[in-house]
């Protein structure tokens, strides 16, 4: 009797059997390819992040990261500029740990631009000696237009004056500073902000003539906002182009931030080699062919598609950010111009 009781109370053994285990997946660092025994590396340090997930997901480790500057952003420089590509592909495969996050490599590299050239003495056009060859007419001329005389037309001949640019714009601004009190007032609420803007374009095209360094102040002022909002429209671009290829958006963006970081690091340098040496002026515009050969290398290595893909993919992208750049920063200009 008393071993039937015993029997009953006896707790059961547990099935330890593997079918139910837990299911324990072992997680390899991306980075150095290490077992995983926590939230980070115990062998390189990386944090277990994985950036292929959506892109709101990532402000948070984003804006963590922003403003921390370690020894890895300069270790990040040569790479970034040598190396077409080669950033982003190893960002995008996980091996993250020995770079600085993109966006905070492009934030750097940008305020290092625009702080040098707002700073230093660089004067982006010149001026002196420009002239307008514009027509004048001869006392003949005038005399032959007040009578109405027609025989007398091939006789005329029209001399040239030559006369400054800023004269030339105080002539228009004077025509349309006679004009506007009688225009203005029958004109109605939209074309009086029309004619409000012309005339303050024309102002600040004088004011930036007679003082070419306004327009690096106007520069500085619109263009990172400009280039700004070319990052996410860039890697929209890349996606499209690349459709077919099943990436996430966030790989694109990735490319975009990297080269654009390289586009603002080559305007540093060439800011600086105009300041600093001046034997390298005539040379300079030399630098710019690298831009499309560093977009056709990146595109190759990241996108590992073939050459002639590459190729027209990369032409085609050129002639778009071309196009979206100017237009955007002749109206940035222009709006600016209106502010100076």
């Amino acid at each position: 009797m008393s071993e039937e009781i015993l029997a009953d109370e006896t707790p059961e053994t547990p099935n330890t059997s593997e079918a139910n285990l837990p299911d324990l997946k072992v997680r390899n660092c991306l980075n150095c390819n290490d077992v995983l025994t926590g939230a980070y590396c115990m062998t390189c340090g990386q944090k277990d992040f994985n950036m292929l997930r959506p892109f709101w997901t990532l402000l948070e480790d984003t804006l963590g990261d922003l403003f921390s500057f370690d020894s890895r952003f300069f270790g990040t420089l040569v790479p970034l500029f040598l190396r077409p590509g080669y950033i982003t592909r190893e960002f995008n495969r996980g091996r993250r740990a020995k770079f600085v996050p993109p966006f905070r490599q492009y934030l750097v590299v940008s305020i290092i631009f625009f702080l040098l050239l707002v700073s230093i003495d660089v004067q982006l056009f010149d001026t002196e000696g420009i002239t307008i060859n514009a027509p004048q007419q001869t006392e003949e001329t005038t005399a032959i237009e007040t009578t109405g005389a027609i025989e007398g037309e091939d006789s005329i001949t029209a001399a040239e004056e030559t006369r400054t640019v800023d004269q030339v714009l105080d002539t228009v601004l004077n025509n349309m500073t006679k004009s506007r009190d009688k225009d203005l007032n029958a004109a109605t609420d939209t074309e009086k902000k029309l004619y409000n803007s012309a005339f303050g374009l024309v102002g600040g095209l004088k004011k930036v003539w007679l003082d070419p360094k306004l327009l690096n102040v106007v520069l500085a002022d619109w263009i990172p906002k400009l280039m700004f909002l070319m990052l996410p429209l860039f890697a929209v671009i890349l996606k499209l182009v690349y459709i077919r290829r099943k990436k996430y958006y966030i790989e694109h963006l990735v490319f975009s931030m990297h080269y654009h970081a390289f586009l603002f690091l080559l305007f540093t340098i060439m800011l600086l080699l105009y300041h600093f040496v001046p034997a390298s002026h005539g040379y300079l515009a030399y630098l710019l062919w690298y831009v499309p050969v560093y977009l056709f290398i990146a595109m190759w290595t990241v996108y590992s598609q073939g050459p002639i893909k590459t190729f027209f993919k990369g032409l085609f992208l050129n002639i778009t950010y071309f196009i979206l750049i100017a237009t955007g920063l002749g109206l940035a200009i222009g709006y600016g111009l209106t502010q100076v």
